[in-house]
């Protein structure tokens, strides 16, 4: 029994190890954008950057059955935004792909995807407060059509220093006028993935635990339990199947009286013969004369 559970031990290691090296050629992670699709209506993890308003619309949609739609928009960058700090953090600095589809009202604009990153040291960004921005090119989008923005953006951040603040967003042409660069617009089907990291979010993947050999259960001898014995009834006692002999009497009875039999016939003749031999026998005739 010991060697067996050793064996099982052992082969759930050897599983545990394949699987973690299963874990180390993983390629990209998985989607980090809570509904990029804007299918399960979670506006409040979509938010307006500054004042606009962001809605749900199945008016017009790039796939599925809803987009959202922006507008009220102030200035540039006014535009939905999620914040990523927590998936950034944890798959840290290097490449990420990015990605969006937006949909304009009144005029054809430059439009671009922006990453903001801020860490605890205040001397790190252009503005030397700890924010840096990675911006993909601008692309043209086109009005009453759909657009797509991407890109590859290489993060980084000083050494040693924690991200406090990771933003998704988008922004326009600050260069540009203002019916272009503050039009209202619309977005659907957005994306942020790390590429070539080594392991995935933690919910994704389970770490493999031992399974539990289960302690063998002794069977209890079952316990007889006295009942009450039926009434006696009065029952055939077998017959022992054996040959048996005719109900008459015995053969040593017959020969007995055979026997018998046989003494009489032959007494009762011999005594028949003695008489009869009697009854023909003369008597002798006694010698009277006298004897010289």
């Amino acid at each position: 029994m010991k060697k067996l559970i050793k064996l099982i031990v052992a082969l759930t290691l050897v599983m545990a190890l394949i699987f973690s090296l299963a874990i180390v050629v993983y390629a990209d992670s998985p989607e980090i954008l809570i509904d990029p699709g804007f299918e399960e209506g979670t506006t409040d993890v979509w938010t307006a950057y500054v004042g606009s308003t962001v809605s749900d619309d199945n008016s017009i949609k790039h796939s599925g059955n809803t987009s959202l739609m922006c507008s009220g928009r102030t200035v540039k960058h006014d535009t939905p935004i999620q914040d990523v700090t927590a998936a950034v953090s944890y798959y840290g600095m290097g490449e990420y792909k990015v990605s969006a589809w937006v949909y304009l009202t009144t005029i054809d604009a430059n439009v671009q995807i922006v990453i903001m990153t801020k860490c605890a040291d205040t001397t790190f960004g252009p503005l030397a407060d700890g924010r840096k921005w990675f911006l993909t090119p601008f692309v043209v989008a086109k009005k009453g059509g759909w657009t797509k923005l991407e890109g590859t953006l290489t993060l980084d951040s000083p050494a040693n220093s924690e991200l406090s603040l990771v933003q998704y967003y988008f922004s326009f042409d600050d260069s540009e006028t203002e019916d272009k660069k503050l039009q209202d617009f619309y977005v659907d089907d957005c994306s942020l993935i790390k590429t070539g990291t080594v392991k995935p979010m933690p919910t994704a993947v389970p770490t493999p635990s031992p399974t539990p050999i289960p302690t063998p259960t002794l069977i209890p001898t079952p316990t007889l339990v006295p009942t009450e014995k039926p009434a006696a009834t009065p029952t055939k006692i077998p017959v022992v199947a054996t040959a048996t002999k005719a109900p008459t009497t015995s053969s040593s009875g017959n020969s007995l009286w055979v026997w018998l039999a046989a003494v009489v016939i032959v007494l009762g003749g011999a005594a028949g013969g003695y008489f009869m031999a009697m009854k023909g026998k003369k008597p002798p005739i006694e010698n009277t004369e006298p004897k010289e």
